[in-house]
Formats: structure tokens, sequence, C-alpha cells
């Protein structure tokens, strides 16, 4: 070790820079994990919950909201077909009809 630290080189200020910036990269790296760690578990979190009220409102529960909650997925399963039959036949449409 030097008497100028531990890191010293000849020309001490760019590989300063280029050290700070590597550590800034690995920084920011392990934040970006981190994020999508805390991101994947609230999903995981939202869907148990969402499993786990599902599971209660259909258990012993005589109020139909589980032929509800069918019937709107049934709804909007309808929805999305029709929506891509408009789409397939605007494809099948030339350019310049379109608009």
């Amino acid at each position: 070790m030097n008497k100028d630290g531990l890191f010293y080189q000849s020309d001490e200020s760019t590989y300063d820079e280029v050290l700070i910036a590597k550590l800034a990269f690995i920084g920011s790296l392990i934040a970006t994990i981190g994020d999508g760690i805390s991101t994947i578990s609230a999903a995981m979190a939202l869907e148990n919950l969402a499993n786990s009220n599902g599971n209660s409102s259909g258990n012993g529960n005589s109020s139909g909201n589980g032929s509800v909650r069918g019937n709107d997925l049934e709804k909007m399963q309808q929805q999305l077909d029709a929506l891509t039959k408009e789409m397939a036949q605007m494809k099948q449409i030339p350019n310049s009809r379109r608009w």
C-alpha cells in the first residue's frame, strides 16, 4: 500500500473517476435487482390475496359472487374475441380505406 492510498496509480484522477463510475454502476445494478425482487414479491402478494379472496367468496357464500365473477370474465372474453375479429378485418382492408 502506498502513502496515497490503496488504489494509487500514476494517473490518480483518471483512475479515481473510472473507479467511481464502476462503483456507481455496481450500485445501480444492485438497486435495480432489488427493485425487481420487490416487484416480483408484490405481484406474488397480490396474487395470493386475489386467490384467498376468490376462495373465501366461493366457499360457503351463497351470494353468488363466484357466478358474477364468472359472468364478468365471460363478458370480457367475448369483448376480446370481438376486438380480435375487428382487428383481423382491419388488417385485410387496404391502407387507403382505413382512415
